[in-house]
């Protein structure tokens, strides 16, 4: 018995030598930083709570290990030795974590409960003393978030689809005045050939094959539920399409924003030195634009050439700029006009049809 105590208690101090590195690391890591390392006391009595005997000499040895491997630990000789990992060795730096923090209170797609989770995860990231910095300077800007609660959910089992090449199934729904969920097709699930998950304007889009119109089609994820993945294999015509095509271009040319029916080059022009309307140029189409040489003709504009689908909604956006940025050719000037006007014309019958019933 003596003897099976002996080898039990053996097997026990190897099994805290083996542990004892990574313990070490893992609460220097999380516990310390460049302005509040911790002492030799302090982890003593740390590893000892863990029921691992440790003494100063044995300390200073496994501290060189880590070093000796990669994981840096630096130290302070004061009064009292101290050791902390230095920030550039975590693996993201506190404004990185910063940032990280606000995209994903940014992002409308993620519920209420999730972006909680979520921040607080992120925040742990920086170790104790900076998380708690991080987590205290939070400053909650959107509350428009999704009522979805398993949207991660769903992107699992979409990006899943995508790779194993199998269809998806799903009910596609719009939100009531009191958000709660109006589903189409008065609930009927819809089968479709998955391509690609695109992010757009805060929101995640499934890409799909539409084999009724032999083209890709569009659904918001945060807009469907019961999502499961089918049995069935992606269409011929949708495997046709894809070595055919390029996802990237599609999705390039497809701008949500500025759907049409074909993709056109028209020219924007705006006044030399305003950089304002060239600033909301370049947020829109910073990776459609190029700049074309100055017209002799019109000394006192610049002119940009943009890859678009020309529709309602481009003229839309164009309008709030009151001519600030113009079009240069004739073809889409008419197009506009023809937008304003028609728009001007249903504003009139809306304001009579108003002032009837008053």
């Amino acid at each position: 018995m003596d003897a099976m105590s002996a080898e039990a208690s053996d097997s026990k101090k190897v099994n805290y030598q083996k542990i004892k590195l990574l313990k070490l690391y893992t609460h220097i890591s999380m516990h310390s930083d460049d302005n509040h390392p911790l002492t030799t006391k302090e982890l003593l009595n740390y590893l000892q709570g863990e029921g691992i005997p440790c003494d100063r000499r044995t300390l200073t040895k496994d501290i060189g290990v880590l070093n000796e491997y990669g994981y840096e630990v630096r130290s302070h000789n004061g009064r009292q030795k101290s050791y902390y990992v230095p920030e550039y060795k975590r693996a993201f730096e506190e404004a990185e974590l910063h940032t990280l923090m606000d995209a994903v209170q940014a992002a409308r797609f993620i519920n209420e409960e999730k972006t909680r989770d979520l921040v607080q995860r992120i925040a742990n990231l920086a170790g104790e003393h900076s998380s708690k910095l991080l987590r205290d300077n939070i400053v909650i800007f959107n509350t428009h978030k999704s009522p979805v609660k398993n949207i991660f959910s769903h992107i699992d089992v979409i990006t899943k689809a995508i790779r194993d090449r199998r269809k998806l199934s799903f009910r596609y729904f719009d939100l009531d005045e009191k958000r709660r969920k109006v589903f189409r097709d008065d609930g009927r699930a819809r089968c479709v050939n998955p391509m690609a998950l695109v992010y757009r304007e805060d929101a995640y889009y499934l890409a799909c094959f539409n084999l009724e119109y032999n083209q890709p089609c569009y659904y918001r994820v945060d807009r469907m539920d019961g999502v499961r993945r089918s049995r069935e294999v992606v269409d011929d015509e949708c495997e046709i399409w894809q070595s055919e095509h390029s996802i990237e271009d599609f999705v390039r040319q497809s701008v949500r924003m500025y759907a049409g029916d074909q993709e056109d080059v028209l020219t924007l022009m705006y006044k030399r030195g305003d950089y304002r309307m060239l600033g909301a140029i370049y947020d829109k189409f910073s990776q459609n634009m190029r700049f074309l040489p100055d017209k002799p003709s019109y000394p006192e504009y610049k002119f940009v050439e943009i890859a678009v689908r020309a529709s309602p909604t481009l003229w839309g956006w164009l309008v709030q700029f009151m001519g600030s940025i113009e079009i240069f050719e004739e073809k889409y000037r008419c197009q506009l006009k023809k937008f304003l006007l028609d728009n001007i014309c249903r504003v009139d019958a809306c304001s009579t049809q108003i002032t009837s019933l008053s």
